[in-house]
This record gives C-alpha cells, structure tokens and sequence, in this order.
C-alpha cells in the first residue's frame, strides 16, 4: 500500500515516520511493533523504514512501513510492504516500487508537479532479475 498525501488547510505538517507508519498499519490489524530497520536510498531522497510483523487470519506476515515527508511542498509517501507468510521482505521491490512512482495528473500544483520532475532526474531504473538456463 502506497500512499501519496497533501494535506490542505486540515494539518500543517507530519508526525515522526514511526506514528505515520504506525497509524497506517491499523487495517492490518495492528499498530505493531516497529523495528528500525536502514533506510532506502530512492529518487525521492532517504526513506525511513521500519520492520514489522502483522497477523493475518492466524498467520505471521513479515512487513516493511516506510515515511518519507517534504515540507515543501508539505507532502508525504508513505505505506507498508508485506510478503504472503513469514518470508524475509525483499527490500529491493520495495526500493523499486518508490522508484517507479510518477506523478500522472497535478496540472493545478506545480510544486507537486516540480518534486516528482527533480525525483525522476534521480531515479535508478531498477534490474530484472533473470535466470539464466543451460542446456
């Protein structure tokens, strides 16, 4: 789950990644305990990461909660990443899932519209893996 956020009149600023991460973790049953876990170097600059384990219906899902907030413009990225099962979380979707975020339509804020232009100038196209096959 990713979401893209820019507050009007109703907030004039963020929490600390864990409370945003935290409150986004609630329709997976939670808030979680959050583990601090090294940031992800993106397009968008440094995103702060954490680890955390939900349940759902009985089973443990290892997950990954990520915030990254620009004031201005006031804007923040933020969501939660989890595998099926108790899997390790690859960080690398993650990493590229933030790098393949554009912006479609914001004709009527060009801040917006200049954040993500300056973002995909840094953006690090992500590598497929393949494999290879022998005869």
């Amino acid at each position: 789950m990713i979401e893209i956020y820019r507050p009007g009149r109703e907030s004039a600023g963020f929490g600390d990644a864990a409370a945003e991460i935290a409150a986004r973790t609630e329709e997976l049953g939670g808030p979680y305990v959050l583990k601090p876990a090294d940031a992800l170097d993106s397009k968008f600059g440094p995103v702060v990461v954490f680890e955390f384990t939900a349940q759902f219906k009985g089973r443990a899902r290892n997950c990954l909660g990520f915030a990254r907030a620009f004031n201005h413009p006031l804007l923040q990225i933020a969501g939660w990443y989890c595998k099926a099962d108790a899997e390790v979380v690859d960080r690398r979707t993650l990493s590229c899932a933030l790098e393949g975020l554009s912006l479609l339509a914001a004709a009527s804020d060009p801040e917006v519209q200049q954040l993500f232009a300056d973002a995909e100038q840094k953006r690090k196209f992500c590598e497929s893996r393949t494999v290879d096959a022998a005869p």
